[in-house]
């Protein structure tokens, strides 16, 4: 069972095609795997940011912002840390979050 775990975990875990430098610090890869300890409530909070930055349309927690948010309470860095990544990483990591989200990881 602890391997299956790590193996579900390793699904949540991705590299950078390049590194990425933010405030002086290198990152090679992501680590989103905190997404499985989320509660309704991290639902709820995403929500009411969607609602406060006007990330509208049917699934707003489906929105890069909305994903940026999710992304930045798992990992521990602040929301600049996405906003401000490469569009191909921002891109990989809406869609990492996403799948999660549509129970595909």
């Amino acid at each position: 069972m602890a391997d299956e775990r790590k193996a579900e975990d390793r699904e949540l875990v991705f590299a950078f095609l390049s590194p990425y430098v933010f405030e002086g610090v290198e990152y090679k890869e992501l680590d989103l795997s905190g997404l499985r300890r989320l509660s309704g409530q991290d639902l709820a909070d995403v929500e009411h940011f969607c609602v406060r930055t006007g990330a509208n349309g049917v699934q707003p927690e489906l929105s890069f912002d909305a994903c940026a948010f999710l992304a930045s309470r798992v990992s521990g860095l602040p929301i600049e840390f996405f906003t401000n990544m490469p569009i191909l990483e921002a891109r990989a990591t809406r869609n990492r979050v996403r799948a999660f989200l549509q129970g595909l990881v």
